[in-house]
């Protein structure tokens, strides 16, 4: 009976061993269990109110509101405090109005660059970036050169470009003052500001412009009343946004008068489009001497860009 009492005896500090250890994993459980339902009613709310990828953007939500990596949350070291979830109640609120993800973050990734945003400028698109694509492509053997930017916004088509051509000049020009100054700051981020000039103008006017090697435009292109993605009316800059109703090409057109002006011989235009404006873009275009050399499909396979050139005659 003696052996039996110190076997038990010696099982007892192991049995409560155990039952110490369970409590830190349990509480683990509970927190995770606790963060998997919150983002799942997360998720739940930004279906409804008509977000894309609400999973996906109920967790950028969440990672926007603590100091965790992504990495940390997909391991399940996230943080969860109140001072976590009052944050992403308050991201939460903005998100299910349809304010971009980029606004809320201030920043947005564009080209392998990080560009501040916010509602003075539009969320730079993946859309964009086969402009780009093809800028650097046509300009490959270009040493150096002059770039002006049309509607420069967040400075994403030009600053990219410029990262990608250190001896080559650039110009942005932009109606809004207010976009000019959030280009100027990612211009100084990059540390590009040095090559760069800004302009506070009209395209619709006449503008003193220096001889341009490239011209690049991603003029507002969307029709008014037009579908649009969640939120984007109600939040992005119309400015940027729609053509002059009844009048979809006028931008193109007064884009076209400053590339005759400005553009060198066999100078570079790129224009970016809408789906299914190509040809009234590459029409108005060839009305205007100009040599379309090529129409680029983005990623989803739209025709995104016409390419045309200024020959030397005009």
């Amino acid at each position: 009976m003696e052996k039996l009492r110190i076997r038990a005896k010696e099982k007892l500090p192991r049995l409560e061993s155990r039952a110490k250890n369970s409590a830190p994993l349990d509480a683990s459980k509970n927190k995770a269990d606790h963060l998997k339902r919150l983002l799942r009613q997360a998720a739940e709310q930004l279906r409804d109110a008509g977000a894309e990828e609400p999973e996906r953007l109920a967790e950028e939500l969440w990672l926007l509101s603590t100091d965790c990596t992504r990495t940390q949350f997909l391991l399940g070291e996230s943080e969860i405090s109140p001072s976590a979830q009052l944050r992403f109640e308050k991201f939460l609120g903005r998100a299910l109005s349809g304010e971009p993800l980029a606004y809320l973050a201030g920043m947005a990734a564009f080209y392998g660059f990080e560009f501040q945003v916010d509602p003075r400028v539009l969320v730079p698109r993946m859309d964009s970036e086969c402009l780009l694509d093809l800028a650097l492509e046509i300009t490959s053997s270009h040493e150096s050169g002059f770039c002006g930017d049309f509607g420069t916004g967040s400075g994403c088509l030009l600053l990219s470009f410029l990262a990608h051509r250190p001896k080559w000049n650039g110009l942005g020009i932009d109606l809004s003052s207010e976009a000019l100054a959030v280009a100027k700051k990612n211009a100084e981020s990059l540390n590009l500001a040095g090559q760069c000039q800004w302009l506070n103008g009209s395209w619709e006017e006449e503008l003193e412009l220096p001889k341009l090697d490239l011209m690049i435009a991603n003029p507002p292109y969307v029709l008014p009343g037009e579908e649009l993605g969640f939120g984007v009316q109600e939040h992005e800059p119309a400015l940027a946004l729609f053509t002059p109703k009844g009048k979809p090409m006028t931008p193109y057109c007064s884009l076209l008068v400053h590339a005759r002006e400005s553009l060198t011989p066999n100078g570079i235009l790129l224009f970016e489009i809408g789906a299914g404006r190509d040809e009234e873009v590459v029409s108005l275009c060839v009305d205007n001497q100009f040599k379309v050399q090529e129409v680029r499909r983005d990623l989803g396979g739209i025709k995104r860009v016409v390419y045309a050139s200024r020959p030397a005659s005009i």
